[in-house]
């Protein structure tokens, strides 16, 4: 005796599979968009670093440095951007040695890196 076989139910699972691999590859690529919004170059840094933002719409935002206290220690920029990438500097000669983390915000929610500065 062969099971009973419903080709229905054979394709709903098959389109239950792709949609659920559909959607788990599109949270991966959300994921890494959101984490690659925001560059920071010359890290570790000693006098300065940069920080590249992929503004993907225009929103307002707040860039900020924390220290490994949570204690905001520097305000890189807080306002209106526009859809572009946006670059700022960072004067880090001011800070102490130590990790920080360079904050950026707007509607759609935050994203931080670790920012080394060394002296």
């Amino acid at each position: 005796n062969a099971p009973n076989v419903n080709a229905t139910g054979i394709k709903n699972a098959i389109d239950a599979a792709i949609l659920s691999n559909t959607l788990t590859t599109k949270i991966q690529q959300y994921e890494k968009e959101e984490t690659e919004r925001i560059k920071i170059y010359q890290n570790p840094s000693a006098e300065f670093s940069n920080v590249s933002v992929n503004q993907l719409f225009e929103s307002r935002v707040n860039i900020s440095i924390f220290n490994e206290l949570g204690q905001n220690v520097y305000d890189i920029y807080s306002g209106n951007l526009c859809m572009g990438v946006h670059k700022f500097e960072i004067k880090t000669q001011d800070l102490k040695n130590g990790n920080y983390f360079v904050s950026y915000s707007d509607k759609s929610g935050s994203v931080q890196k670790k920012l080394v500065v060394n002296h």
